[in-house]
C-alpha cells in the first residue's frame, strides 16, 4: 500500500511472510542438517525523491511470529523455538550518475 504525499514524497506500508531454509555444515551439533528461520516483517517506509538522480529512503517496523527450527539431514526435527518480536529500522541513500 503506497500513499503519495507529494510528487517527490511517498509513504508505504509493507508486510510479508519470510521463510529461509539453509544447509548446515558437516561440523557441529547437527552435521549436514537444515536450519529454518520464519518471521513476518511489517514495515512503514518513507521515500523522498527530489529528482530522478537522488532518493532517500527510511523504514521502521518489527518482525513478528519469529521461529527457528533445526532438522537432521534425514528431516527429523531436533529443535523448534519461537523468538520475541524484534524491531527493525534502516536508511538508504541513492545517487545516480
Amino acid at each position: 500500500m503506497i500513499h503519495d504525499v507529494s510528487d517527490s514524497f511517498n509513504i508505504s506500508l509493507s508486510a510479508r511472510s519470510d521463510r529461509v531454509r539453509f544447509r548446515l555444515n558437516n561440523n557441529g551439533l547437527v552435521p549436514n542438517g537444515v536450519g529454518q528461520d520464519r518471521r513476518t516483517p511489517v514495515v512503514l517506509i518513507a521515500n523522498y525523491e527530489p529528482n530522478p538522480a537522488v532518493s532517500l529512503t527510511g523504514f521502521v517496523g518489527a518482525e513478528f511470529n519469529g521461529s527457528l527450527k533445526l532438522e537432521t539431514a534425514a528431516g527429523a526435527v531436533i529443535s523448534h523455538q519461537s523468538y520475541d518480536t524484534a524491531p527493525i529500522a534502516g536508511f538508504a541513500f541513492r545517487m545516480r550518475f
